[in-house]
Formats: C-alpha cells, sequence, structure tokens
C-alpha cells in the first residue's frame, strides 16, 4: 500500500510538471507551483525528486513511454504498413499540437538546448519516432503496400517531416493540422503506392480521432494502470 502511494504520489507530480512546463515553460515553472497543482506537499516533491531538473527527465520519459504506447497500438492492427505510415504521421501531428505531455518534452529539449545540455539519445522523441517510422516503411516495401522502387528511410523521413512540419506552417498550431497534413498525402501518394496494390489507403488517416492519449483529456492525476481497479 506504501509503496503504490509513492508510486501515485510520483505520477501525479509528473503529470503536474508536465502541464506546468507546456503552459509556462521550464524556466518559469516552479517546484512549489508543481506541489501546489499535483497537490503534493513540498516535502514529498522533495523525496521524489531532488531538483527540477530531476524532474524534467521524468516528465521526458513519460512523453517517450506514452508516445511509444500510442505507436504500438497503431502497429498492432491489421492494416496494410504503408496505411501504418500515413496513421502515424496523423498521431504525431495530433500529438505534438494537442497533447500536453509531448509539448512537454519539447519544452524541456528546447530548455535543454539553451542550457547546453544534450538530450539523451534514449529520451529524444524525434529520434525515437524516426526509427518507428523507418520499421514501418520498411514493413510497407514487404507487404507490397510501397512501391519496391522507393527507399523506405527516404519515405520515413519525408512522412516524420510531415508531420513536424504542420504546427509551424499554420497560423492556428491546432485548427486545420489533420486536413493539411491530408492534403499532403494526397498529393505524395501517388507516387508511393505499388502499382496494382489491392489496398485502398487513406490519407485522411484510418481513424475517426488520433485523440484519447493520456496528455488529451483532463485525467486524474493518477497511474493509468490504477484507474481501471
Amino acid at each position: 500500500m506504501r509503496q503504490e502511494r509513492a508510486e501515485r504520489t510520483r505520477y501525479a507530480l509528473t503529470l503536474a510538471a508536465a502541464k506546468l512546463f507546456d503552459q509556462v515553460g521550464v524556466e518559469r515553472a516552479t517546484l512549489s507551483e508543481v506541489s501546489r497543482t499535483a497537490a503534493v506537499s513540498k516535502g514529498a516533491l522533495s523525496f521524489h525528486f531532488q531538483s527540477k531538473a530531476d524532474l524534467a527527465v521524468t516528465v521526458q520519459q513519460l512523453a517517450c513511454q506514452h508516445a511509444e504506447q500510442r505507436v504500438e497500438e497503431l502497429r498492432a492492427r491489421d492494416l496494410p504498413a504503408l496505411q501504418t505510415l500515413i496513421d502515424l504521421s496523423h498521431l504525431v501531428a495530433h500529438q505534438l499540437t494537442h497533447d500536453y505531455i509531448v509539448r512537454a518534452w519539447r519544452e524541456v529539449a528546447e530548455h535543454q538546448r539553451e542550457s547546453d545540455c544534450s538530450v539523451s539519445p534514449t529520451l529524444h522523441l524525434f529520434h525515437n519516432w524516426q526509427r518507428r517510422f523507418v520499421e514501418v516503411a520498411v514493413e510497407a516495401q514487404q507487404d507490397h503496400s510501397l512501391r519496391p522502387d522507393t527507399d523506405p528511410r527516404t519515405t520515413a523521413h519525408t512522412a516524420l517531416s510531415l508531420s513536424a512540419g504542420q504546427q509551424i506552417l499554420q497560423g492556428d498550431p491546432v485548427a486545420g493540422v489533420r486536413a493539411r497534413l491530408t492534403e499532403a498525402w494526397e498529393l505524395i501518394l501517388p507516387s508511393l503506392v505499388a502499382p496494382l496494390s489491392p489496398w485502398p489507403l487513406r490519407a485522411q488517416g484510418s481513424e475517426d480521432s488520433f485523440g484519447a492519449g493520456l496528455g488529451d483529456d483532463p485525467l486524474p492525476l493518477v497511474p493509468a494502470a490504477r484507474r481501471a481497479s
């Protein structure tokens, strides 16, 4: 029971920090605000995290775990791999604009760069995404949904670039992201789809929504595994 309570407290502090990093940035967020947002005492915060830097690393870990879980959920479906690649691009674009945990990772990474601190390779969200995109693009060539004369790595780089570029290209970082990305896929898909491919591919993605993630909802500050119990 005591260990479970400690896990819940640590998780609550991590989510609270992610929200604050997203809202005001890492530099302006204070440990006092984190403890107040999480409804946790400062003493409990000090027990779990020695500094804001330690807390920031934990936020990065949560963001990477959260993003990886959603990627694996999409990859587990029985769809042609090229459709999965399209869906992954929509997922990443959605998370970069709508998901406060992923946005918090970006704030932490930017703060680390400004402080001349490198992001740990295992906690670099874009590197992790890139690796998964390449894996799926290779699978697309193997299942013949991607043209055999198309380089999977280049295809993966293009797909991830489309995802990350939507927020930069739009005046409104949220509205219309999916529509813009759909237009981009409609433009390039004819050059990627294998000849005589039997699969109808959806440039808009195969899901009605790429939300319903951990950072999309005002969830209670408790671990996801505990909410079901």
